[in-house]
This record gives C-alpha cells, sequence and structure tokens, in this order.
C-alpha cells in the first residue's frame, strides 16, 4: 500500500537531563511554546548532544507504516542556503530514509523547523517549537502526478493554516479516488477548523484523528451546526452523540461494512475510539509502563492504523494493533522506533476477520 504524508518537516530534538533544567533555559515544565529561529539556536546552546529525529505528525506516521510494509513518501519545505539545505534538513532527511522514506521537498531561505524536547524527572517536560520553513508550502508545490499512485494521503493539521494549500490537495486526492487521513494537530486549529473537518467527513473515503483535547473542542464546535444534536450532560457524552450523528450523517448508504468516512479519538492510557457510520469501536490499551517520552506516540498510533485498515483488518482489530504501536512509541525518543519492535509487530498482525458495521 502507498501512503503520501504532507505536513510540517521538524527536526525533532531530544535532552533527557538528571535534573529539572528547563527554567534555566527559560522555559517552564510541562509547557509548549512556539518561538523564531534565532531564539532556538540561543537555547540550543544550553543543550548538549541532543538526539536528533525527524518529526512532525506526517513523518512520524510514515515511519510506523513504513516498518509496517507500506510505501511511504513525504512531501515538506526545508531550510536552505545557497541552494544546499541546511544541516538540520541533512539530519530530518537521513532519518527519514533510515526508514525507507522517501522524501520530496522544496528548500526555503529559512531554517529548518525544529521541535527542542526536555524531558525531566517526573514526568516533567518543556517543548519550543521554531516552525521556521515548515510551513511554508506553496498552492501548486505538489503536483497530482507526484501521489496519483497512492492510496492514502496523510495530512498534517498544520497545513490547515494554509487552507489553498489544504483545500487543492483534498480536492486532488478527491479527483484521483484517494483516501485522505487528517491529524486535528491542535485543539485551536479541531475548533477553529470544524467545518473543514465536517466538509471533508462529508465527502467520504477519509479519516480525522485526534486526541482527547481536540475531540472535545471539535464536538463542541460542530454541536453548534449540526442539526438535531441534543444537550447532553457531559464531555464523554457530547464526543460520542455528536461524532455518532456525524458519521452517520456521512456514512456511506450502499455499503455499510466501509469503515470510511471515521473519527479516531487516541485516548492515552485510556486507549482509542473510533466512530464509523454512526457505531463507535472501544479499545483498551496495553499496560503502559513508565514512558520515556510522550511525542509521537499519537502519530505512530495513525500510521499503524492506516496500514491495519489497508491489510483488512476490521476497526476493533486496527484499534487494538495500533494501540501496541503507540506503546513501542513511549519507550523511545520521538519516533526513533525500534525497528526489530515493528518486525515483531508485523508478524503478530492478525489475519483480518470479517467487518462489521
Amino acid at each position: 500500500m502507498r501512503i503520501a504524508g504532507i505536513g510540517n518537516a521538524l527536526l525533532d530534538l531530544f535532552w533527557f537531563p538528571d535534573t529539572e533544567a528547563a527554567p534555566v533555559l527559560g522555559l517552564h515544565p510541562n509547557s509548549t511554546v512556539h518561538t523564531d529561529p534565532d531564539r532556538m539556536d540561543e537555547l540550543l546552546l544550553g543543550v548538549p548532544a541532543p538526539i536528533q529525529v525527524s518529526g512532525g505528525s506526517a513523518a512520524n506516521a510514515l515511519k510506523a507504516a513504513s516498518l509496517l510494509g507500506e510505501d511511504c513518501v513525504f512531501f515538506g519545505c526545508l531550510g536552505s542556503f545557497e541552494r544546499e539545505y541546511d544541516p538540520w534538513a541533512k539530519a530530518f532527511l537521513a532519518d527519514l530514509s533510515d526508514y525507507g522514506v522517501r522524501a520530496v521537498c522544496e528548500g526555503r531561505g529559512s531554517q529548518t523547523g525544529r521541535c527542542l524536547v526536555i524531558n525531566m524527572p517526573g514526568r516533567l517536560a518543556s517543548i519550543a517549537c521554531a516552525p521556521g520553513a515548515a510551513p511554508s508550502f506553496r498552492l501548486h508545490q505538489i503536483d497530482r502526478d507526484q501521489y496519483k499512485q497512492a492510496d492514502w494521503v496523510f495530512i498534517d493539521g498544520q497545513v490547515l493554516r494554509n487552507e489553498a494549500f489544504f483545500d487543492s490537495v483534498v480536492r486532488d486526492c478527491r479527483a484521483a479516488g484517494i483516501k485522505i487521513a487528517v491529524d486535528a494537530a491542535s485543539r485551536m486549529l479541531a475548533h477553529e477548523h470544524a467545518h473543514a473537518f465536517r466538509k471533508l467527513l462529508a465527502g467520504g473515503n477519509a479519516v480525522v484523528f485526534a486526541n482527547e483535547d481536540e475531540a472535545t473542542a471539535l464536538a463542541g464546535s460542530l454541536a453548534d451546526i449540526i442539526p438535531g444534536i441534543p444537550r447532553v450532560p457531559d464531555r464523554d457524552a457530547l464526543v460520542h452523540t455528536v461524532f455518532s450523528c456525524l458519521t452517520r450523517e456521512s456514512g456511506s448508504r450502499e455499503d455499510e461494512t466501509n469503515a470510511l468516512p471515521c473519527i479516531v479519538e487516541k485516548r492515552g492510557e485510556k486507549g482509542a475510539r473510533a466512530w464509523s457510520n454512526g457505531e463507535v469501536y472501544e479499545a483498551a490499551a496495553p499496560v503502559i509502563h513508565w514512558p520515556l517520552d510522550e511525542t509521537a506516540a499519537g502519530d505512530t498510533f495513525e500510521g499503524a492504523w492506516l496500514s491495519a485498515i489497508g491489510a483488512g483488518l476490521s476497526m476493533q482489530q486496527a484499534l487494538e494493533f495500533s494501540n501496541r504501536a503507540a506503546v513501542l512509541a513511549l519507550g523511545v525518543p520521538g519516533s526513533r522506533l525500534d525497528k526489530d519492535a515493528f518486525r515483531r509487530l508485523k508478524e503478530e498482525r492478525p489475519a483480518p476477520e470479517a467487518r462489521s458495521r
């Protein structure tokens, strides 16, 4: 199966100090800040030998899918100087290539996007992100011919900040009959672009991935615009009611065994849920021990889900399989995924069972 991924190209830089070191750099524990490349350069002066890993939701998801046997290509923007990629871009590309993911990127006259992740004792984490060149997609940067052979196009939700580009990709996918997967990316984007997510699902052959915060924001925004949504008492009831109505409204009336369109909620230690044709599926997470890093677990889940659905697994099977993949990502920095562990996971993937409604 072929998967094309479009998203922010970020080089993740991991540091695991023995002390609560983030405040020394002017960062607060358990917080995320966006900054500029110059400030990132200053921060990195105080970080000894960070672990460099290609990141961003699309790259992370593709690396997982590639290890599970899928043919993956990434489209993005990287920093360059005098027609040569900067050192951060070269590190990003080398890591992607090491996981079997091809890259088709354009250079920009700014630094490659970087994300500093400081994991401290007591499960404290501080994140600073300098997007740099990452979000600077041109409207017609990706020609349809470059991904028309794909079975899926995975779009980082950050691309929604460039609505004209996002819409052009979706139109091209629709015209070519390509399935679309979108990661909601953030609570703010889920809220601000609720109409876009509804339109995407209404077009069929699409999946939206969201974590709990993003799912809450999306459901809350859609509750006011979908006719007939009743008042419900709590967060879980709201999400279930809205997503059931939305997928029933958009579901395939000709083929009710078709899993798409659907919404998948990643719930961390609580596992995962999915809504398809108005029905809900739930899968508990495996036992999770003390995690090393949580940065790429959700993205790894998404790459595994696409691989599982592409292999013919039922929705229930896909959720359970993807939960197992996500747990593997908790033991490594970002998406520095253990290739042997994923080889074993692939070997243990169950045979498809009949899909139910």
